[in-house]
């Protein structure tokens, strides 16, 4: 008889409705006190108590059952604190009515930072929750210290700039050394300078091919605070140095607290290095593997330049905002990098360009994804020479199996711009062979405007493009005519290299 009640109970519940009135009028229960921290450490383990009282007219018996337990709320049946969603009444243990019953037992912190919900009502197993519950107790819960460096040791809540401290650890290092951040959130208020062969990197990750993303990870953020305040490009600056690597480490702009912020203001006024997430300027042979940057307040996720370099399993994402003027952001911009291997990167909802390259002799641009569901970006994948400031020589480079995804929206300008007359008519760049890339959605598919010379033509051949705006689209100067291949001979030396595809060959000038 009681496995049918059970299953009977069970059938009812499974249909969402409540148990019969007549099952469950006797249960009622009050709460009468608690005793539970406001504050922990992630993975802390604390006693508490929750008292209630039995204020039906049936005695509350135990039962692995259909006993009476004190269950979880807010959510319910949650297992955030016992890694259960129960706690038990002792076994032989009746509370009569009138009786209140303390239930004692031990609960432990959860692994991240932040403030969780503590709340419970009492249940009587398969047949109904019932009684008032527990006032509900938000819990701090905050990074345990954990030491950087010797003598050094800090809390990584996120809400201390624990720049300095970084940085100390940093020059105490000789030069070729290493620090391994532990996990935890590191507030940056004041800049973090890599002027020596270094590696900063997540304890424990080092040769890891997992992804910053994935849940667990447990890679160390670098968060801009909101007090950030500079025009150094970037809360994270590598300078004049070479052989620095990061490796698994998550670069957070903090874009949305930021807002409103000096730093905002200056952004908005053009100066787009106060909203850089990071920096690696003239540093050759220096590596990002396997990092994120993210939530640029604007400029650039990450801003790149020096030689043989070598970008590899990183993500970019939700860098700036395009629909509000100089508050947009590039994922990572590569003013250049001869024999640069930039492979297998993600990039996803860049504000201005989402990968741009502004010169690379032999670099490899190779196996990128570039998508952009949620906003749109100037172009997903640009090679430039930035108004003539950097070469725009791709002699030797490779450019191949990139994918770029605008999304239904064509929130892509351009698929793939090739030379910078859409911006700004300085000189072509030079060389570069692009084949064998994808872009789907773009309002223009690939566009080819000052690129190539007689002496070094763009090699441009075999790529793949669909679903581009048909015949015109709306741009920031206006609707303009597109197509999936523009071409614009006048200006641009391209081979084709057997490559029969249609194209047009429309003029496209000072357009961003």
């Amino acid at each position: 008889m009681r496995h049918q009640a059970t299953f009977l109970a069970a059938f009812v519940g499974s249909l969402g409705f409540a148990a019969p009135s007549a099952v469950c009028a006797a249960d009622n229960a009050a709460f009468v006190a608690q005793n539970v921290p406001t504050a922990m450490t992630a993975g802390q383990t604390s006693t508490v108590t929750v008292t209630m009282q039995n204020t039906g007219t049936t005695s509350w018996a135990p039962s692995r059952d259909l006993g009476y337990k004190l269950g979880t709320q807010n959510p319910q049946d949650n297992p955030l604190w016992t890694g259960a969603t129960r706690v038990y009444m002792n076994p032989g243990e009746s509370v009569i009515p009138g009786q209140s019953k303390v239930f004692t037992f031990n609960i432990t912190a959860p692994a991240t930072p932040g403030t969780y919900n503590f709340q419970w009502r009492m249940v009587h197993e398969a047949v109904a929750w019932f009684g008032a519950s527990s006032p509900n107790v938000a819990v701090n819960v905050t990074a345990p210290p954990v030491t950087l460096c010797p003598g050094v040791s800090v809390t990584p809540d996120g809400a201390t700039d624990l720049g300095p401290a970084i940085q100390t650890c940093i020059d105490r290092s000789a030069a070729g050394g290493t620090l391994n951040l532990p996990p935890g959130v590191y507030g940056i208020g004041t800049q973090v300078l890599l002027s020596k062969p270094f590696t900063l990197q997540t304890q424990g990750l080092a040769g890891s091919t997992a992804s910053c993303e994935a849940a667990g990870s447990g890679c160390a953020v670098l968060r801009a605070l909101p007090s950030f305040n500079t025009n150094g490009g970037g809360f994270l600056a590598v300078d004049s140095t070479h052989e620095v690597t990061l490796d698994h480490l998550i670069l957070d702009g903090n874009r949305q607290a930021r807002l409103g912020t000096t730093a905002a203001a200056q952004c908005a006024a053009g100066s787009n290095r106060y909203g850089f997430n990071a920096r690696m300027s003239d540093c050759t042979f220096c590596r990002v593997i396997s990092c994120v940057s993210k939530n640029a307040l604007c400029g650039s996720g990450m801003e790149f330049r020096g030689n043989d370099g070598v970008i590899t399993g990183n993500v970019f994402r939700a860098n700036g905002q395009n629909a509000v003027s100089n508050m947009w952001a590039d994922g990572l911009t590569v003013h250049y990098s001869d024999r640069a291997t930039i492979v297998d990167n993600v990039f996803v909802d860049n504000s201005d360009v989402a990968l741009i390259v502004g010169g690379g002799r032999g670099a490899v641009v190779q196996n990128n994804l570039i998508s952009q569901p949620g906003q749109v970006v100037f172009a997903g994948l640009m090679l430039d020479n930035f108004n003539g400031t950097t070469s725009g020589d791709f002699t030797g480079a490779l450019v191949t199996g990139n994918n770029i995804d605008c999304s239904a929206a064509r929130n892509c300008h351009f698929g793939i711009q090739l030379g910078p007359h859409p911006w700004y008519l300085s000189t072509n760049i030079v060389g570069g062979e692009v084949h064998g890339n994808r872009v789907t959605s773009a309002r223009q598919g690939i566009n080819v405007e000052g690129a190539g010379t007689t002496a070094a033509p763009l090699l441009l051949y075999g790529n793949s493009v669909s679903g581009s705006a048909p015949s015109s689209a709306r741009f920031n100067c206006g609707s303009h005519r597109t197509s999936d291949f523009n071409i614009n001979t006048a200006d641009s030396v391209v081979d084709r290299g057997g490559d029969s595809t249609p194209i047009t060959t429309f003029a496209w000038h000072l357009c961003p």
